[in-house]
């Protein structure tokens, strides 16, 4: 038997409520008429980035470290060396293109086929040879 598992993900940039300062909401659906968890593989997480306020020196696991990148991302001009992983670059150089204008993506575009172009003419050479 396969087994599904459903998340919803939501990542607030405002304060969900103001029971608590708690920045990770791990929430399931519950049956109002037994009190019990309705499917065990369905749920939401809801991240308040407001209330994420770890310093550099604080983020230890990589989840911390996802939401110091989601919370500072739009002020980090490079990324910081603390993040320097493959997948946190890949997230950077996403939001630098999600930055560039219609003319600049067209010139990244452009530069990156033509790079293609040649790497395809250069692999088909060695091959003949």
């Amino acid at each position: 038997m396969i087994r599904l598992l459903v998340y919803l993900i939501g990542i607030m940039e405002f304060q969900f409520n103001n029971i608590n300062s708690n920045y990770l909401h791990n929430i399931a659906l519950m049956n109002k008429d037994t009190g019990k968890v309705f499917y065990k593989g369905m749920g939401y997480k809801f991240l308040e980035l407001p209330n994420f306020d770890k310093r550099e020196s604080e983020l230890v696991a990589d989840l911390d470290k996802w939401f110091y990148l989601l919370k500072n991302l739009s002020r980090l001009d490079k990324i910081p060396d603390f993040l320097d992983k493959r997948v946190f670059q890949k997230i950077f150089k996403i939001a630098e293109m999600s930055k560039m204008t219609k003319e600049e993506r067209e010139l990244y575009h452009s530069d990156v086929k033509a790079k293609s172009d040649w790497n395809a003419v250069f692999v088909t050479q060695r091959k003949r040879l």
